[in-house]
C-alpha cells in the first residue's frame, strides 16, 4: 500500500519535471553551467526516490541536502527573470515535489 502511495505523490512530481524538461528542449535552452544544476538535482532525485520507497530516512535527507544546494543554486543564480510561464511551472513542480516529500513523511512506518 505505501509504495502505491508513494507513486501516487511521485507522479504530479515527475509529469511537471518532465514538462520542464520539454520546455527547456522547445523553448529556452540553457547553458551548461544550469545544465549541471539540472544534473545536480536529477543525480539527488535518483537517491531520493529509490531510498524513499525502501524507507531508508539517512539517506533520503542525504540526498535532499544535495537536491536542496543544487535547487537552490538552479533558483537563485540561474531562474532570475525569467518568464511568467516557466516561473509558474517551477513553482508547481516545487509544490509536487513538496506534496511528494510529505506522502513520504506520512507513510514512514508503513509496510
Amino acid at each position: 500500500m505505501r509504495a502505491l502511495l508513494l507513486t501516487a505523490g511521485l507522479l504530479p512530481y515527475a509529469w511537471l519535471g518532465l514538462t520542464d524538461t520539454v520546455y527547456h528542449a522547445r523553448r529556452r535552452r540553457v547553458a551548461w553551467p544550469e545544465a549541471l544544476a539540472h544534473a545536480a538535482i536529477f543525480v539527488s532525485l535518483l537517491t531520493v526516490v529509490p531510498q524513499a520507497y525502501l524507507g531508508r530516512r539517512g539517506l533520503v535527507v542525504a540526498g535532499l541536502l544535495l537536491f536542496l544546494a543544487a535547487r537552490c543554486v538552479d533558483e537563485y543564480v540561474f531562474h532570475r527573470q525569467l518568464p511568467v510561464e516557466e516561473s509558474r511551472l517551477h513553482a508547481r513542480t516545487h509544490l509536487a515535489f513538496l506534496g511528494f516529500l510529505a506522502t513520504v513523511m506520512g507513510t514512514e512506518g508503513w509496510e
